[in-house]
């Protein structure tokens, strides 16, 4: 990425975090994921980058199943489309 790819990015990951924050209504911890092009694919395919929120309501912290803790694949509980258009009205 050029230097204003980075920066366009950048503004978009602080939205998302701070869209969290609104939606949650407080302060909102998370975890974030970058996902390279997968092999074969890295001229159609740049990055992917992913947020996952650690509460699952403003006072409710989400925490680890057995699963998540031991593989390192981390889940949410929610539907992606109630999840966006969550985040959209954020």
């Amino acid at each position: 990425m050029n230097a204003a790819e980075l920066e366009d990015v950048a503004a978009l990951m602080g939205d998302c975090c701070r869209r969290y924050d609104r939606m949650f209504g407080r302060p909102t911890p998370d975890m974030m994921a970058l996902h390279g092009a997968p092999a074969g694919a890295e001229a159609h395919f740049h990055l992917t980058v992913q947020f996952y929120p650690l509460l699952r309501s403003a006072d409710r912290l989400k925490f680890l199943a057995g699963v998540e803790q031991s593989t390192g694949v981390f889940t949410v509980d929610v539907e992606p489309e109630a999840a966006a258009r969550a985040l959209r009205e954020a």
